[in-house]
């Protein structure tokens, strides 16, 4: 007969691999050392701290890395660093990099070119308002501020990827 930490084991595991199936999975859930790792390769102040989701944008079945940087290079008056990334065997791809874009960042139900439209928030002066990045058949639109970037319309379903309340990472670590 199994032990009782044996069976408790595989059940949590199971428990484990049905969340990880199902909708946006945070860093702070489940660690990424590889998404670290890549991003050390593309950030060079070393103040820069990062908050990432995984979700599967493009409906492959596998989860795009969205990653929000703040802090050092990354920041300005309106906004802060965007990047999507996609995943194969050795590394990741970008398939946005955006600058000037706060949080939240939402994925929403829509789709251009097969891929979840993105929208964010952007900042003028004392303005801020939502965004829609297209996908536009090789990277998202790499402006939230010029076309084919447009207004969010209000009352359009989202879901909320990236918050303001999810913890940061150090991308060198503290």
């Amino acid at each position: 007969m199994p032990s009782r930490s044996i069976i408790i084991a595989a059940l949590l595991g199971c428990c484990a691999a049905r969340s990880i199936a199902a909708g946006p999975q945070s860093v702070d859930d489940f660690p990424d050392i590889g998404l670290t790792l890549f991003l050390r390769t593309v950030v060079s102040d070393r103040q820069t701290v990062y908050r990432a989701t995984f979700v599967d944008l493009n409906a492959d079945g596998t989860k795009e890395a969205v990653v929000y940087l703040t802090g050092g290079t990354w920041c300005g008056d309106d906004g802060c660093g965007l990047l999507v990334l996609t995943r194969d065997r050795r590394t990741f791809h970008e398939v946005l990099r955006a600058t000037s874009v706060g949080l939240p960042i939402r994925a929403l139900g829509s789709r251009t070119n097969g891929w979840r439209d993105l929208a964010v928030t952007v900042k003028r002066g004392r303005t801020s308002y939502s965004v829609v990045l297209p996908f536009e058949g090789v990277k998202y639109a790499q402006s939230a501020t010029a076309p084919p970037a447009h207004r969010l319309a209000p009352g359009t379903p989202i879901e909320v990827v990236i918050s303001d309340e999810q913890h940061a990472h150090p991308v060198f670590g503290r």
